[in-house]
């Protein structure tokens, strides 16, 4: 984070922030170094989070004309139709970059957001410039199912009784009643063991952690859990442009970064030492060399 600060503060001055009306949904879109022609879209994890994303954002807007948005249902964005399928994730990318008049561009993701960069990979690569995987989840199906079980396990290890009891209670009250505060309670809790050590959590906004909402998680993961695994095979084979796959060292995903791995043969593979699941706080410096390097090669302006 200490090595993002400079560019962040520089970035916020140049911050444009509109919304964009999609198929049922309106976004809530942010902008980084419109002076550059290539465009990296970023998808944040969750599902059912704000955008928070803002730091590697800034990291990239020196080379590209960076992109972040509040997903449907989240933050400051709205589904006016509650509906969570991955056909509707998949038209909100296509209706910011068609708005951008980017007809081709770079996508990242993280966690959750890597999963779905990898089904917008699948159904729209020829849109793609490049594809990176940040601490990405593995896939739908028995690969989300795996990954939630060692999530699971690794926070009953790494935490505490009390914090145990909140997000036991929170998930009960967020997935059974649709409570968008049990689910603020759960991830406000989660949040800290994603980090390492989890003393090292930054201080969460308010406001982000109001723009958690119920229906989003319920909604994403249902229909995650309805795909096949079968549903991303082969797509490394098929695609046709650079990937790059990052995982922190002490990431709670370690089984989970298998399938993502194997799927990508071709893919640059990093390792960040010392990280947990958001690699950019936990070792800002390696973590910026890994942008460097990765997207070094591609000519910008």
């Amino acid at each position: 984070m200490r090595v993002f600060a400079d560019c962040l503060a520089f970035s916020i001055c140049l911050l444009k922030t509109f919304r964009l009306q999609s198929l049922h949904a309106d976004l809530q879109v942010k902008v980084r170094g419109t002076e550059h022609r290539e465009t990296i879209l970023l998808l944040h994890g969750g599902p059912g989070t704000p955008d928070y994303l803002d730091e590697v954002a800034a990291c990239l807007a020196g080379r590209f004309r960076a992109v972040t948005f509040d997903q449907r249902g989240t933050g400051q964005s709205l589904a006016h139709n509650r509906s969570y399928a991955p056909a509707d994730y998949l038209a909100d990318i296509n209706a910011i970059a068609d708005h951008l008049g980017a007809h081709t561009f770079h996508l990242f993701g993280h966690s959750w957001g890597g999963l779905l960069a990898q089904w917008y990979a699948r159904h729209h690569a020829p849109r793609l410039r490049s594809l990176f995987l940040c601490n990405s989840v593995p896939g739908p199906g028995q690969q989300w199912a795996a990954m939630i079980l060692e999530e699971s396990v690794f926070i009953i290890r790494k935490a505490t009784l009390r914090d145990l009891l909140r997000i036991s209670s929170g998930w009960l009250r967020g997935e059974l009643l649709g409570s968008d505060t049990g689910w603020q309670q759960f991830y406000k809790t989660v949040w800290k063991y994603y980090f390492s050590p989890p003393t090292a959590v930054p201080p969460l906004a308010s406001d982000w952690v109001a723009g958690i909402r119920a229906e989003p998680v319920r909604g994403t993961v249902r229909a995650v859990l309805k795909a096949p695994a079968s549903l991303l095979a082969g797509l490394g084979d098929d695609l046709q442009v650079p990937v790059g796959v990052l995982y922190g060292e002490r990431d709670f995903l370690q089984r989970s970064q298998k399938p993502v791995v194997e799927r990508f043969p071709a893919a640059a593979v990093y390792g960040i030492k010392g990280a947990g699941h958001v690699s950019w706080t936990d070792n800002p410096a390696a973590f910026r060399a890994v942008m460097d390097v990765f997207y070094g090669k591609f000519k910008t302006g």
